[in-house]
């Protein structure tokens, strides 16, 4: 009896413990048949690091299931990180594969400025010919920033005048001769007539080759006031185009110049202290002045009065020739080659008149065009004095003579004639004649007019020496 009382005052004393600590400790009542499974939701694949339950579970009444809510940690990431990693493809993470590490301050993917990569264009320089062409060529000149579009350059024939100097004009004393020998106007496919303009770009030119002439040779002296220049009229830097051009049926199809450049003897006077004239007076055909390369220079017209440059065929160094007479009509860029400290342009040479002609470059190396020149194609600058400048357009180096021209000075001696020495014929083979000149007999015979002709001014017309013409006539003087 005594131990069934006991063993009931245990039961009871426990009964009341556990009654006290359920009050107190607000511990969930479990039913009998129900276990409560503890959960463990890891934030990591170690099993170290685990997760309070109460941070991850959501404990309900007694009578409802315990369900259990994972949350994934969300980290803001660029889209491309910065951290390599020997894998070669990418697989998706599971929230249970992620670990705080990933939020880490010390591992923090480093932001990419990513830009948008373009292609590089490759610009082109803006040359008229990209595909190398032997018979046309490309200046420095025409591709700078400053000066005339040269493929849009004015045609000359238009501003020629024989009346009065005017800006921009070429002033002449011999009138047009559309009689006289020239190129054949239905092959300038270079030259827009009805724009009446021409493109140097597309100008066919007579290409180097294997033609050698003589060393060229320039001697200039001055003895008190006077400056004396003898030549022989060819380059003194050797380049010349590869004469005679009947070699190339693509440019006799244009101009039928037969002409083979030679040597010979050229001497001029001009006074070191030109003075301007009362007026300033016509340039005549023929030598109008010398280079300092020791190549002569004619006005901008042919011998028909039209523009020379734009329609002659001309080699790629600038020149060609009359019979014998190599000439340039327009001053090749290489020649103007030194400048002065402010970028203005050295002498290239000399006008008849005894006023020098510059280059293409004025003051701060800008290229001079007809509106910076007056109606002669020269200016008054400074300690220069006046002077000639050379441009790339029409009437390229002088309009008129702004000085006194020297007497005598445009006469040239030549030699070397690929004429036979026949003695003197009063009726002389025309027809012959014209083949060696390179002339239509038409125009031979219109230039002579009638018997007896005045072969001075025969010559004039034809635009060539008179001692060339007796020549290819078989006439002594």
């Amino acid at each position: 009896m005594t131990e069934k009382i006991i063993s009931t005052g245990f039961i009871l004393a426990f009964l009341t413990i556990i009654a006290c600590s359920s009050e107190e400790g607000n511990l969930l009542p479990l039913k009998p048949s129900e276990s409560r499974p503890r959960t463990n939701v890891s934030l990591t694949s170690e099993p170290t690091s685990t997760t309070n339950v109460s941070e991850s579970i959501e404990y309900v009444s007694t009578n409802t299931p315990i369900s259990v809510t994972t949350y994934q940690p969300t980290v803001k990431t660029t889209p491309v990180s910065t951290r390599t990693t020997n894998q070669t493809q990418k697989f998706p993470v599971s929230a249970k594969d992620t670990t705080l590490e990933t939020a880490s301050p010390t591992q923090t993917p480093t932001p990419i400025v990513i830009t948008p990569t373009l292609k590089k264009e490759v610009v082109e320089p803006k040359l008229p010919n990209p595909t190398p062409n032997p018979f046309k060529i490309i200046s420095q000149i025409c591709t700078d920033e400053s000066g005339p579009v040269c493929s849009e350059l004015r045609l000359g024939d238009d501003y020629f005048t024989t009346t009065s100097p005017q800006k921009g004009y070429l002033y002449a004393c011999n009138a047009k001769n559309p009689n006289a020998p020239g190129s054949n106007t239905d092959r300038l496919t270079w030259v827009d007539f009805t724009m009446k303009t021409w493109n140097f770009f597309e100008k066919l030119w007579l290409p180097k080759g294997s033609f050698e002439a003589t060393p060229g040779t320039y001697e200039e002296t001055i003895i008190g006031n006077t400056r004396t220049i003898k030549t022989n009229n060819l380059p003194v830097d050797g380049k010349i185009g590869d004469w005679p051009m009947t070699d190339y049926p693509i440019l006799t199809e244009i101009d039928r110049n037969p002409g083979i450049p030679s040597s010979g003897e050229f001497s001029v006077s001009y006074s070191t202290d030109p003075s301007e004239a009362d007026s300033p007076s016509c340039v005549s055909l023929g030598p109008i002045g010398i280079t300092k390369n020791g190549v002569v220079i004619y006005n901008a017209s042919d011998a028909r009065g039209e523009d020379a440059v734009a329609k002659e065929i001309v080699d790629i160094f600038g020149g060609h020739p009359a019979m014998t007479d190599y000439h340039y009509h327009f001053i090749p860029e290489r020649l103007d080659n030194k400048f002065l400290s402010d970028g203005h342009s050295d002498i290239v040479g000399y006008i008849n008149d005894g006023f020098p002609l510059h280059g293409y470059k004025g003051s701060m190396g800008i290229e001079m065009t007809n509106k910076d020149l007056d109606m002669c194609h020269g200016h008054n600058h400074g300690v220069l004095g006046y002077h000639y400048h050379a441009t790339i357009e029409y009437p390229y180096t002088v309009g008129c003579y702004f000085g006194i021209p020297a007497s005598g000075s445009h006469v040239p001696r030549q030699s070397n004639m690929d004429v036979r020495n026949e003695p003197p014929n009063k009726n002389p083979d025309l027809s012959r004649a014209a083949s060696i000149l390179g002339v239509p007999e038409e125009s031979l015979r219109s230039a002579l007019g009638p018997p007896p002709p005045n072969l001075a001014e025969s010559a004039i017309i034809l635009g060539i020496n008179e001692d060339i013409l007796r020549a290819a006539l078989g006439l002594s003087r």
